[in-house]
């Protein structure tokens, strides 16, 4: 158990220290899981925590009943996903930024290519601001965010409904 325990911090260790659109502290935090069990598979590079599963680092923090976290041949974490009623993802930005919270039945973090995609009743808030639809991808690099169905080949290009809400923006001086 140990050894799954210390395979487990170092690969979200890995995992979170990636990203980049958080706190530059974030990837220096300690990382604490918390789960009703944990899995893993050294052949597939996959290791699974399911069970009211709660990860924080720094401003991170993911929660769902099962988060999964893949590994290519080399080792490197290509993919952390997030499934529950709904998985939950936070994280500020920068240290002048609100914090942006993530709802989907599913949460997927692609590292590699810096997306973050929820699927199934998705949601983004931040500042007030909200984005919903089927599926939202939030490219971290770049700070865009895409909303549509679900079912398209890519987002936006079939007509689905999405909801968005923006918040004006206050002038210095006003309450």
């Amino acid at each position: 158990m140990t050894r799954i325990k210390l395979f487990a911090t170092f690969t979200l260790l890995l995992a979170f220290a990636t990203i980049g659109y958080a706190l530059p502290t974030d990837s220096q935090q300690p990382i604490n899981v918390q789960a009703d069990s944990a899995d893993l598979d050294n052949n597939k590079g996959i290791l699974v925590y399911r069970g009211n599963v709660i990860i924080t680092q720094g401003s991170m923090k993911v929660l769902g009943h099962t988060v999964t976290i893949t590994r290519n041949k080399d080792g490197e974490i290509e993919m952390m996903t997030s499934q529950g009623n709904p998985a939950y993802y936070e994280q500020k930005p920068s240290a002048d930024d609100p914090v942006v919270k993530s709802y989907a039945k599913t949460i997927q973090y692609q590292v590699t290519k810096k997306l973050v995609i929820l699927i199934d009743n998705a949601k983004v808030v931040q500042n007030n601001n909200v984005f919903t639809g089927d599926k939202i991808v939030y490219d971290t690099s770049r700070k865009l965010i895409s909303a549509g169905n679900k079912r398209s080949g890519s987002v936006g290009t079939k007509p689905g409904r999405i909801n968005v809400v923006l918040e004006p923006e206050k002038k210095k001086g006003t309450k």
